[in-house]
């Protein structure tokens, strides 16, 4: 410990001590007279009070009055060193700061001047360098509720995007702020329940994962799960990606991992099944998995045996392909378990074993905690050795109650596909708020839908919910 400045010039020199071990041994040892120093994060130096502090107020700020906690600590001013000083990253929470500006005129005897202009931080959030005030307003829009009759969602009240409810419609002012930007549509009819999140694709490869993140922003039973996780790396830079914290999703994929630097892999229903299995989380997995189970039965032994196969858990139902440009929607999902006809070996009694004809057909079985379905409509086939799309039209579809496998489904998000291969596309995020759909396109401001389109043109992906 030295009580002189750090920024002063300070010799340390050996110093020698003897231990007696007995009478006639002695013990010297000749050292620098140093002991380890550790940092401390600002929450956990709260309530202390330090003789000297070096403290690093520069982008790892993220809270609303952490920089004031880590100012506060140090008993004298001169004993206060600042590294990595950024001015922008000073904030309160913006709630506070409504309510002393309210309260200050009303103050008594007289009343107080209202505080001056200062860095308002609105979400609890990590905000990045940079003025807060403008990438509040950059990633991250919060537009009021309109619908005063919503239906409400069976998922746990806590939530891990934040969201700002509407007061009742009975006369009385909405406590929380309204946030707005000059680029909200103000003039629609309706908004997204859901605080809007521009993710940029400014590199041209972000546009299928931009498309995830929407899809899962608007999963109230997922997004309650993954705020209950353990804190995780992966968690945290898919939270804050939900959020607008991050201006695109290349973070994300990074944590992700796998080879999707491969332009095979830029695919929005592969990109969400490794997310999925990267959270290697039980309960979030229990909402999208479902069980397939091959059943196979010989047609010509005698009592017509089952083969002993293992079912398979499944994150994605994968329809096959068609041949025709148009079939109804149950019709696509028939054909994944329709019955198909295989020549397989037969086990005799007498030992000899012979090839017979056996009947394969898939039964899907759904668990008591799934809550979601996604399928993947197969648009494309094999041309000239080159796999491009067929479009075909799925007509009779019920986005708010579609039967399937003795359950019933409503449709909460789709995937739209523009382009003609899989390498040559942009994704596009629909994702259902109440009874309309909004049209996610990157950065873009979001367009209201009063459905999916017709036929399902250019949707490859459906998101459905269980109920």
């Amino acid at each position: 410990k030295f009580d002189s400045s750090p920024l002063e010039e300070t010799v340390i020199e050996k110093v020698t001590a003897r231990f007696f071990i007995n009478q006639e041994f002695t013990c010297t040892r000749k050292q620098f007279p140093l002991i380890l120093a550790y940092g401390i994060t600002c929450h956990k130096s709260q309530g202390l009070s330090l003789d000297v502090v070096l403290a690093d107020l520069g982008g790892d700020v993220f809270e609303p009055g952490m920089a004031y906690v880590s100012l506060s600590r140090v008993r004298r001013l001169q004993n206060l060193y600042l590294f990595d000083f950024d001015a922008a990253q000073i904030c309160c929470n913006a709630l506070a700061y409504n309510e002393y500006q309210r309260l200050r005129p009303l103050s008594f005897p007289s009343p107080l001047p209202l505080l001056s202009k200062c860095n308002v931080w609105p979400l609890s959030g990590r905000p990045r360098q940079g003025s807060l005030l403008s990438r509040a307003h950059h990633s991250a829009v919060s537009v009021s509720i309109t619908a005063n009759d919503r239906r409400r969602s069976k998922a746990p009240k806590k939530r891990a995007l934040p969201v700002q409810q509407q007061a009742k419609n009975d006369g009385r002012a909405a406590k929380k702020p309204r946030l707005t930007t000059v680029n909200s549509a103000s003039s629609r009819s309706e908004q997204p329940s859901l605080p809007i999140v521009r993710l940029s694709n400014t590199s041209r490869f972000n546009c299928y994962s931009n498309t995830v993140v929407q899809l899962l922003r608007h999963l109230p039973h997922f997004n309650a799960a993954l705020s209950n996780l353990p804190p995780s790396e992966l968690c945290g830079v898919l939270l804050e990606t939900m959020m607008g914290l991050h201006p695109d999703t290349t973070l994300l994929r990074q944590t992700v991992g796998g080879d999707f630097a491969i332009p095979q892999m830029h695919d929005a229903c592969e990109f969400l099944l490794h997310l999925l299995n990267a959270l290697d989380s039980f309960d979030i997995e229990e909402q999208f998995a479902f069980v397939e189970r091959p059943v196979q039965r010989c047609t010509q032994c005698e009592d017509h045996p089952l083969r002993d196969v293992q079912p398979i858990r499944e994150l994605i139902l994968h329809l096959l392909p068609s041949q025709y440009h148009q079939e109804t929607f149950q019709t696509v999902v028939n054909r994944v378990q329709s019955a198909e006809v295989k020549d397989m070996p037969c086990s005799l009694p007498d030992g000899s074993t012979v090839q017979h004809r056996h009947s394969n057909h898939l039964e899907i079985n759904f668990q008591p905690a799934q809550k979601y379905l996604i399928m993947q409509l197969n648009k494309f086939h094999l041309n000239r050795g080159e796999m491009v799309k067929r479009d075909m039209m799925v007509t009779k579809f019920s986005q708010s109650n579609q039967m399937m496998f003795g359950h019933r489904f409503r449709a909460i998000g789709a995937v739209e596909h523009l382009g003609h291969s899989p390498l040559i596309a942009h994704y596009i995020a629909w994702c259902r708020s109440d009874n309309s759909w909004f049209r996610y396109d990157d950065d873009k401001t979001p367009q209201q839908r009063a459905r999916l389109p017709n036929g399902l043109k250019n949707i490859v992906t459906l998101v459905l919910e269980k109920f």
